[in-house]
């Protein structure tokens, strides 16, 4: 990136699920989405070179491969043929030594050759895999390794991504507390929403969200303004309302609430007016409804369910107690670009 600044979102590639803070000299990759900010990139890779365009390559010439049974399938259905092919030129010696027409013969030499042919075991195995992948698609499962896709029911192990897979991917409000006598939580929703509503971040839609789930009617915003890897502000009603990070606060000396840390994955986001604390909200990233029916299932079949995040460790811990989880590893970045990614060698030893 040459120039500007934002909020990017790779979860799609990283499995983030929070964005990522991009500035001059950063490296964006394609497919990730601008939440926020003007981002002037430079090219480095087009067409056939991009990153999604290698995944899609090796997609496509996994599923072009054969497996060890389609190979083993090929070589008896060789065999057969010969013999059907042998079969065939021995009914049609027998009948012709018998003294019967060549019409009759080869009618004969026809039907056993037909009979007899393997032509059911060469398209068996093809159609199955075909079906079952088209299968597997449809309810959101890729297979790019058929060699694979056969051992599956051999597996032990199972390792899941977490952002849009055990989870929604999507950010929702799980509690607001407020800080002064003045404000109420609805007061602080409101507050932030009104302000959130000019922003496209993840965590700002998760708030506008909630806020209209309540009923709440947004208010107008002036001089609006966004604080790059802080927060925003603006004014509404005459006051001045941030909605910050907890960086802020640290940056301008303002203490945390006592009651703003809990056990829960949770990114905190403080209601500021007029320059003093007046209420925080907490958001996650909320688990599936069928995450933990999924996890039990293959408990009971004694596979070990693993979850493999970009997260941070406290979010994985999180999750992994709220599904009862066997291990998770956090801070997992893409293995094509392992050694690219700043804080992931040590990873490498860990990895499974």
């Amino acid at each position: 990136m040459t120039d500007g600044s934002g909020f990017v979102n790779e979860s799609m590639l990283t499995g983030e699920s929070q964005p990522v803070v991009k500035e001059a000299g950063a490296k964006v990759i394609a497919g990730s989405v601008n939440g926020s900010g003007a981002l002037k990139m430079e090219v480095t890779g087009a067409g056939q070179d991009s990153y999604l365009q290698k995944v899609v390559r090796l997609v496509r010439e996994a599923q072009a491969s054969k497996s060890q049974t389609q190979n083993l399938a090929d070589r008896a259905a060789r065999w057969l043929t010969y013999l059907a092919i042998a079969a065939g030129v021995l009914t049609l010696a027998y009948w012709l030594w018998a003294g019967q027409p060549i019409a009759f013969a080869l009618e004969r030499m026809v039907t056993v050759m037909v009979i007899a042919c393997p032509h059911a075991l060469g398209l068996a195995i093809p159609l199955v895999v075909a079906i079952s992948t088209a299968l597997s698609a449809q309810h959101g499962l890729l297979i790019r390794n058929r060699t694979a896709f056969e051992n599956a029911r051999k597996i032990t192990a199972i390792i899941f991504d977490k952002t849009g897979t055990l989870t929604e991917g999507t950010f929702g409000v799980t509690r607001i507390s407020t800080h002064s006598a003045t404000y109420s939580e609805h007061d602080i929703l409101q507050m932030a929403a009104s302000l959130e509503q000019n922003s496209e971040h993840p965590i700002a839609e998760g708030i506008v969200k909630h806020a209209k789930a309540q009923g709440l009617a947004l208010q107008e915003v002036l001089d609006f303004q966004s604080l790059t890897a802080r927060g925003i502000r603006g004014k509404i009603a005459g006051k001045e309302v941030l909605v910050v990070s907890p960086n802020y606060l640290k940056d301008n000396n303002i203490a945390l609430p006592e009651n703003v840390l809990s056990d829960a994955a949770e990114t905190i986001v403080f209601v500021l007016m007029e320059g003093r604390l007046a209420g925080f909200i907490a958001l996650a990233d909320r688990l599936r409804k069928t995450s933990a029916a999924a996890v039990d299932a293959f408990h009971e079949d004694g596979v070990k369910v693993v979850m493999a995040t970009g997260d941070n460790k406290q979010v994985a811990e999180s999750v992994k107690r709220q599904l009862g989880l066997n291990d998770v590893y956090a801070r997992c970045c893409p293995i094509k670009r392992w050694r690219s990614w700043k804080g992931c060698k040590s990873r490498a030893s860990s990895w499974p």
